[in-house]
């Protein structure tokens, strides 16, 4: 049964990146991330915003996204770091309302760049024969030195099917892999340069 899970969730993630293509246009991104990418990216831990955390129990967001994030990257060609905490402190029910300027003091000063993870929605949904999950998230790439968000993407990704093998795979996760992916598609490559 492990077997068939993970192919069936193998070939979901290969479908819906057939699906999803290649590099899409981003939230926002800033002319100087255009011309020069930082050499490397430090990644603090994932945010979980979302304020209803009973429709889909994730025991820890970190282990999800991390992995996918630093390969994501280092496919990009930068090099990876990993933050263990913020640079301030954040009250827990406050963090879906935080604004760009409380978003950057997340971030410690002595690093080159930092990527930033918030998921604000995560349901799931398995009904008998069906199951599927959805995915609202976003990320942010911060410079700490110049205080300012230089790139931020946004994701709502879903995906499930019809059957009792779907009730077997973790729809849960693959969504949340699958909208770090989605995401980090859209950020530049290191090294690379602006069509003119």
């Amino acid at each position: 049964m492990r077997a068939i899970k993970n192919v069936m969730v193998y070939l979901v993630i290969f479908t819906s990146l057939l699906i999803t293509g290649c590099a899409r246009k981003p939230v926002m991104i800033s002319p100087s991330l255009l011309e020069k990418q930082p050499g490397t990216i430090s990644i603090l831990p994932a945010i979980d915003a979302r304020k209803d955390k009973k429709s889909a129990k994730i025991k820890n967001l970190d282990k999800i996204i991390q992995p996918t994030t630093k390969r994501a990257l280092k496919n990009l060609k930068y090099k990876v770091a990993v933050l263990n905490d913020y640079a301030v402190d954040h009250p827990e029910g406050y963090l879906a309302e935080m604004t760009d300027e409380e978003l950057i003091a997340l971030a410690p000063k002595d690093v080159e760049a930092v990527y930033l993870f918030i998921l604000d929605d995560l349901t799931n949904n398995n009904i008998i024969i069906s199951h599927s999950a959805r995915a609202i998230s976003r990320a942010y790439l911060i410079d700490p030195a110049k205080k300012e968000i230089i790139w931020k993407d946004k994701e709502n990704y879903s995906m499930g099917g019809l059957g009792i093998i779907h009730a077997f795979i973790p729809y849960e996760k693959e969504v949340l892999s699958m909208s770090v992916s989605n995401m980090m598609s859209s950020l530049p490559k290191k090294g690379s340069k602006p069509k003119k």
